[in-house]
């Protein structure tokens, strides 16, 4: 089994971002836009190992892989302790929901996902 701060990893399905945005608010907070996924997110965590991609833990159910991290980004998220995620409906861009989440600095991410969101 994978665990990354005490959560068990091998969740029911990881869905990879086709897109995200990480954009940093005036408070110097990092703010993600991702895909949403139809479940609520419960103890959502943000997990980042200083490079290229993160994992965003929704539940025991489903995840997100977010792929390629802004490399203008990388320095001030390995610093930060918490973010904010912005799902959003890709079909007519309305944020369905948002929320605040820990962020997690880990040695190496290494999952496999299984689709597209």
């Amino acid at each position: 089994m994978l665990f990354y701060g005490g959560i068990n990893m091998q969740i029911y399905k990881w869905h990879q971002a086709g897109c995200f945005l990480v954009q940093p608010t005036t408070s110097g907070k990092l703010v993600f836009e991702v895909p949403s996924i139809s479940d609520e997110p419960n103890k959502a965590c943000l997990f980042y190992d200083g490079n290229e991609h993160a994992l965003l833990y929704r539940n025991e159910k489903n995840g997100i892989v977010l792929d390629y991290v802004n490399p203008a980004v990388r320095s001030d998220l390995k610093q930060s302790k918490e973010a904010f995620i912005m799902e959003f409906n890709l079909k007519n861009g309305d944020v369905k929901r948002s929320y605040p989440v820990g962020v997690k600095t880990v040695e190496k991410i290494n999952i496999q996902f299984e689709k597209r969101v």
